[in-house]
């Protein structure tokens, strides 16, 4: 019986599906490296919002400008999955 690393068949198969490993682990890390930034915004502008109203420092208009841009953040981080989705998706 030959050896999987001597028969080229099993060869082919191994280096296929190991390209599609590192096809895996270079989107995980492209998508932990891109949401990082939204979602650390979101913990920073929530934790602010928290303080003001612990602290009766509530000012409704900075709160209203403080929750519009933790809303355009999370939109942000899903639009950033959707496009790690798609590049799956299409396979680029």
């Amino acid at each position: 019986m030959r050896r999987a690393y001597g028969n080229p068949q099993a060869l082919l198969q191994r280096a296929t599906e190991a390209q599609h490993l590192k096809i895996a682990i270079d989107l995980v890390a492209e998508l932990s490296h891109q949401i990082n930034q939204p979602l650390a915004s979101i913990a920073a502008y929530a934790q602010a919002c928290a303080h003001r109203l612990r602290t009766n420092r509530v000012d409704p208009a900075d709160l209203l400008k403080a929750f519009d841009h933790i809303a355009r953040e999370a939109l942000r981080a899903g639009d950033i999955v959707h496009g790690l989705r798609e590049k799956i998706r299409v396979g680029k």
